[in-house]
């Protein structure tokens, strides 16, 4: 029982900054293979509940969906490193086929990283975590710093990125492209490799109709210059648009699209 809290304390420490329960004067637990780099800091996964998850829901996929499916999982098996986009309104399924992708490369034995801008984004991800304490981002960042993130090399979680397959981030257009910048520059360094995050494939999702980048006392201006479309990464991104199927839509999605839609056209004028 002693040597699981310890275990416990340190997996935490090691997640959270790779730092060690000696690195502060305390005791060490005793780890299987007394090997500190095994520590999982990604599940291991059943591949038989995986096959059973994608038979029951890769059917459901609409024509877009599959599309995006398939283009995605060729990058990641084929090694081929593209970015790309999810682009469609809250509700029409990005979270699905984002858990189904992740899945399918779990299934394949790969690592597949799922990560948000925000907590509750995070949670509706299959073992999601925020994009900032997945990528350890700093707290404060600017495009003139040429941020980068505080991962080390040869650290636990440096290894796991190194290894990574897939890394899908949602809701990513809520964070400021300084933050993306920074991870595209830490994963060019650890994967030693000088394509586009460190040639990962690499899934972003979210919708720009919803919440943006907030910008302290910033204009319009200076929020449209914190888009991720503001960045020199976006021309290497490929947008999947999803198609609204309004047969299915729910009435009150019908209503808030066409909401939206007014008012951005009322903002214009």
């Amino acid at each position: 029982m002693y040597n699981e809290g310890l275990l416990q304390l340190e997996n935490r420490l090691l997640e959270l900054n790779e730092k060690a329960l000696n690195d502060f004067g305390l005791p060490s637990p005793i780890r299987p293979h007394n090997n500190a780099s095994d520590i999982i800091l990604i599940r291991s996964y059943d591949t038989n509940e995986l096959s059973v998850f994608i038979n029951e829901n890769l059917l459901k996929l609409v024509r877009d969906q599959r599309q995006a499916f398939d283009a995605i999982i060729d990058s990641v098996l084929n090694n081929r490193g593209l970015i790309f986009f999810l682009d469609a309104p809250g509700g029409i399924g990005k979270t699905f086929l984002a858990n189904l992708v992740l899945a399918k490369v779990r299934q394949s034995g790969r690592n597949g990283l799922a990560v948000a801008s925000s907590g509750i984004a995070a949670t509706l991800l299959n073992d999601g975590k925020t994009a900032h304490s997945t990528f350890k981002l700093p707290l404060t960042v600017s495009l003139e710093q040429q941020s980068v993130c505080s991962i080390r090399k040869n650290g636990p979680l440096g290894k796991l990125l190194q290894e990574t397959s897939l890394i899908i981030w949602d809701e990513c257009t809520m964070s400021d492209r300084a933050h993306v910048e920074a991870v595209n520059r830490t994963l060019k360094d650890l994967r030693n490799s000088d394509a586009v995050m460190g040639g990962v494939t690499f899934v972003f999702a979210g919708d720009f109709r919803q919440t943006l980048p907030v910008v302290t006392k910033g204009t319009r201006a200076d929020v449209i210059r914190a888009c991720l479309k503001s960045s020199h990464l976006w021309s290497s991104v490929a947008s999947l648009n999803f198609c609204v199927n309004n047969s299915i839509l729910a009435k009150e999605k019908l209503f808030l699209l066409t909401l939206t839609a007014m008012t951005l056209n009322l903002t214009r004028h």
